[in-house]
């Protein structure tokens, strides 16, 4: 059975034009600390919990201890949240949720936005995902391609797809473990690998 790790999406998520939002009260951050671990996994609760027949070993497990958790705030309100998991050659986009009172264009954009820079800024090309049938194309207007055949999941079929990411590493790392420059860049949040 596959894990919940597929993308939503606008359609699926419930988003409409006139639901749009003001962009500049949106914002996504690195979570960090267990405050911030903590409003990913009730955001994510409230979105997939409530789903019938949901389990909560499908939405909850280790791996949420060695990944990197988003979290999108409207203000001051944390109203979405999206799981990296990072794998050898690529990254993979997990766990998307959005709160229903929340869901727009604007805060899905901004929150898949940060993570294409964060992904690609460490250095990875691609980034994978499952998305429902009714969003692949949503998707490929982002640069996804399916790369698999549909599976199961919640009682319907989820499609796997594989994005290129176009983004550029964060110089520094090309000069590699043992350099000066490269390990000052190891200690600090991963967040500072980002370029303006």
């Amino acid at each position: 059975m596959p894990d919940g790790s597929f993308f939503s999406d606008t359609e699926a998520l419930g988003l409409a034009s006139s639901h749009l939002r003001n962009s500049k009260e949106i914002r996504v951050v690195i979570a960090r600390g267990a405050d911030d671990l903590m409003r990913c996994m009730v955001i994510r609760a409230t979105v997939w919990l409530t789903m019938p027949n949901a389990r909560f070993d499908e939405h909850y497990d280790e791996n949420d201890f060695s990944c990197t958790h988003l979290l999108v705030f409207e203000g001051d309100e944390p109203v979405g949240t999206l799981r990296l998991r990072w794998l050898k050659d690529e990254a993979r986009f997990e766990r998307l949720s959005i709160r229903e009172d929340h869901r727009s264009l604007p805060v899905l954009r901004r929150l898949i936005d940060f993570a294409f820079k964060l992904i690609a800024s460490k250095g990875y090309t691609y980034a994978s995902g499952m998305t429902r049938e009714k969003g692949v194309k949503f998707w490929q207007r982002r640069g996804a391609a399916i790369c698999g055949t549909p599976v199961i999941y919640h009682g319907e079929e989820v499609v796997p797809i594989r994005i290129t990411l176009d983004g550029d590493a964060h110089p520094t790392l090309a000069k590699g473990p043992g350099h000066p420059d490269y390990e000052a860049l190891m200690l600090l949040p991963e967040s500072r690998l980002m370029r303006a």
